[in-house]
């Protein structure tokens, strides 16, 4: 595909989703690919710009509006979709772009039907939409399973804080409930009792149990967060963006998850992950 084509990136999911997607972002970055990105969220737009990406507020109309720009410039373009969505509503949109004689790829039911992690899907959507092969060196083959049965890493640095993140508010059971969370708390007191433990408030959330922790990063930007990174020697949180930032950045992460949780875990853990744990 000729590098001129200018990619319309749309994105209209969360933190977690866009850094799952990151890599194949990059690439088309690295590449040297004339692109924009399209985002619903002002967290995603924060991490995207931290990251050097053109990025626009904007939704899927938004980007089509965009497309039929660049082709009344004489720019030809075309519009990938990140994994995720609805397969009729992704197919709604296609319908709609192919109206306009405008190229629409997305993440179809035998990519998202399998158990490949999100990561992989948006390669495989970015080489269906440039037609080749893209090398991507990152592992997303982590073994749940050991991740889940083996018997809990305890070395850390004691001199480094341990910040937990527990996001609210899902219809997959992601949430943890706050009795869970105070007994976790709790466990990783009585393992790491030298250790600073930080609650990180995020976008999304309220103050609350601020008396189990001994700091409380509230209100912190995306960029901040990122720089803040290196301090931190692991992330206790549950299946949260900030969750999936602080892995991406370096940090590990101990990921809990509700034993009755509806999401496909498998697909979306969060990289560096240390351990997985089910309450």
């Amino acid at each position: 595909m000729d590098k001129e084509n200018h990619l319309i990136i749309i994105h209209t999911f969360g933190l977690g989703d866009i850094i799952m997607a990151s890599g194949a972002i990059d690439k088309i970055k690295d590449e040297g690919y004339e692109y924009s990105i399209f985002v619903k969220e002002k967290s995603v737009f924060d991490y995207l710009k931290h990251k050097g990406h053109p990025v626009i507020l904007g939704g899927p109309f938004h980007a089509l509006l965009n497309s039929l720009s660049l082709k009344f410039k004489n720019k030809t373009n075309q519009i990938i979709r990140t994994t995720g969505g609805t397969e009729l509503k992704n197919k709604l949109f296609k319908f709609l772009a192919s109206l306009l004689l405008i190229k629409f790829s997305y993440s179809f039911l035998g990519i998202s039907n399998n158990n490949l992690h999100r990561r992989e899907e948006n390669i495989f959507i970015l080489e269906e939409a440039l037609k080749r092969k893209i090398k991507f060196n990152e592992d997303t083959k982590s073994n749940l399973f050991e991740k889940e049965s083996q018997k809990e890493q305890l070395l850390i640095n004691d001199d480094l804080p341990i910040a937990f993140h527990f996001g609210f508010g899902d219809k997959l059971r992601k949430s943890l409930e706050e009795k869970k969370i105070r007994e976790i708390i709790s466990t990783y007191r009585k393992k790491y009792p030298k250790n600073t433990f930080i609650q990180i408030i995020g976008p999304r959330e309220k103050k609350s149990m601020a008396e189990e922790f001994d700091q409380v990063w509230d209100g912190l930007s995306i960029s901040e967060l990122i720089e803040s990174s290196n301090l931190i020697s692991l992330c206790v949180c549950n299946d949260t963006g900030i969750g999936h930032l602080l892995g991406k950045e370096g940090v590990p992460v101990d990921l809990w998850i509700n034993s009755d949780s509806k999401a496909i875990i498998e697909k979306v853990y969060p990289e560096n992950l240390r351990n997985l744990r089910r309450i």
